[in-house]
């Protein structure tokens, strides 16, 4: 709808033989702008439903490994980081829905949310790429809970595949980002310069990003399915 109304008035404004207004401008960009403040949102509210499933999961190991005062201050460990997360991803909550709120320029609102994705969500994107770790632990300690004990058969490979299942998946939400990065600096450009060129090609970049992004959900599923599963009693001990 919103690409209906920039190619409505970008003809409008070619049929007139003269540049478009200000208003013009901001009335056709809004939707757009109002659309990156609500993929900010639904990022975080995704992130936070999957924090809490890891938080359900904790809960029943902290029970199940009760009577193994080691392996339950573990859990109390793992708990409380991915409690601290789940904390972090709600203040994140708030300052989205704060800018997009305001009474600001749009200009301004986009300066704002560029600046919490270098900024804030730099460091949420660290905790979401532990969180699938911190995942992968709570499932597989609940699955392979022998009477209140739990044995890693092959440390080496566990610790190396931790490494590199946070590295990819750090390196998949990084680039998951950089659409909603470059749609944002595009109509930043178009806004201070009073033009809709930039933005009128939006429609098919989204179109070739949303490929992209089934790639990256598949690989990130993968990730976190091959994880739990080479840490169940599968490897040799």
């Amino acid at each position: 709808m919103s690409e209906d109304i920039i190619q409505e008035i970008w003809d409008r404004g070619k049929s007139m033989k003269g540049d478009l207004s200000v208003r013009q401008i901001e009335e056709a960009l809004h939707p757009h702008v109002r659309r990156q403040s609500f993929n900010a949102l639904m990022y975080v509210w995704i992130w936070l439903a999957i924090l809490a499933g890891t938080l359900v999961f904790d809960a029943v190991n902290l029970v199940g490994y009760s009577g193994n005062p080691g392996m339950l201050m573990r859990q109390i460990g793992v708990t409380m980081v991915t409690v601290v997360f789940g904390i972090y991803g709600i203040h994140l909550l708030h300052e989205i829905r704060s800018i997009d709120r305001g009474d600001e320029s749009l200009v301004t609102t986009l300066q704002r949310l560029l600046r919490l994705y270098r900024t804030k969500f730099e460091i949420w994107n660290f905790m979401m790429a532990a969180t699938i770790v911190l995942l992968t632990w709570a499932v597989t300690s609940y699955v392979d809970n022998d009477g209140g004990y739990y044995r890693i058969n092959q440390v080496n490979v566990f610790v190396a595949f931790t490494v590199l299942q946070f590295a990819f998946m750090y390196a998949i939400l990084k680039i998951g980002q950089h659409p909603f990065r470059k749609e944002m600096k595009i109509l930043m450009s178009d806004l201070e310069g009073n033009m809709l060129e930039g933005s009128q090609t939006i429609a098919t970049l989204r179109k070739r990003w949303r490929i992209w992004a089934i790639v990256f959900v598949v690989i990130g599923i993968i990730l976190l399915l091959f994880g739990i599963w080479q840490t169940i009693d599968v490897l040799p001990a």
